[in-house]
């Protein structure tokens, strides 16, 4: 019960603090603009400024909570490679999607609390901008490429693995720039921002709802299948300990 609760706090941290990203540009902008600061030419930067804390922040928060996962596609990847047993697989995925629909909610909550309701408003759920079959390669290829570098490289860098891999992640994600998936790589953080905006349409209805999984398929299916091909060619590139070498000697 405590890992679940640990995997459901630490995926609602990390949804509060990733979905702040949006709603937090403007309103940097705006206190910018009161002190004349010309900020016309840099919300790029403060994007870029906010997605990099929260990485960080949800990196010491991750030591903190015992390795929270928060992510079904590399809870997958564990269980493919033997470190999740399938019932830790399943809560793992359960949790992170409870846990990160709490977190989108409560920075909504907190938002509108703050006299910020157009904050709360900018945080419309993320939308593929190409064809379903396009959005679901895009995501495949990118959590491809993430699990691949989390897998083989970070490992190897000791203290600088967590920057190289936020650094990495956040290129790949400005090169594709939302042209097919928005490059998400976690299909929790999809359903928590579709829940929280169909529960404002059709109540608690819009968590059952058709429109709910039309929108998360592509980032299942890209990232779950990313996942088992980054884990099969993690375990084919794995060094064979020295008694396995021994015996095939």
């Amino acid at each position: 019960m405590g890992n679940f609760v640990t995997e459901v706090l630490g995926s609602a941290v990390f949804a509060f603090t990733c979905s702040a990203v949006s709603p937090s540009i403007p309103i940097v902008q705006s206190f910018l603009k009161s002190q004349s600061v010309h900020v016309e030419d840099l919300h790029v930067i403060i994007g870029a400024f906010f997605l990099i804390l929260t990485f960080f922040c949800t990196g010491f928060w991750g030591a903190l909570s015992r390795g929270a996962c928060m992510n079904p596609a590399f809870a997958l990847a564990n269980l493919t490679q033997g470190k999740f047993s399938p019932f830790k697989f399943v809560w793992t995925c359960v949790g992170a999607c409870l846990g990160q629909f709490l977190g989108v909610c409560a920075l909504a909550i907190v938002l509108q609390e703050y006299g910020y309701p157009a904050g709360a408003r900018q945080m419309s759920p993320v939308q593929y901008g190409a064809e379903y079959n396009h959005a679901v390669g895009a995501e495949f290829v990118v959590t491809l490429l993430c699990m691949l570098v989390a897998f083989l490289i970070v490992p190897s860098l000791g203290m600088y693995g967590g920057v190289v891999n936020s650094g990495f992640y956040c290129i790949i994600m400005y090169l594709e720039g939302c042209q097919y998936s928005c490059a998400v790589t976690n299909p929790a953080a999809v359903f928590a921002q579709h829940a929280w905006h169909l529960h404002g349409i059709h109540g608690f209805q819009g968590l059952i709802h058709q429109d709910l999984w039309n929108a998360v398929a592509p980032y299942v299916i890209g990232t779950m299948s990313a996942a088992l091909s980054a884990s099969l060619v993690a375990l084919a590139l794995k060094p064979k300990k020295k008694e396995e070498k021994d015996k095939i000697l």
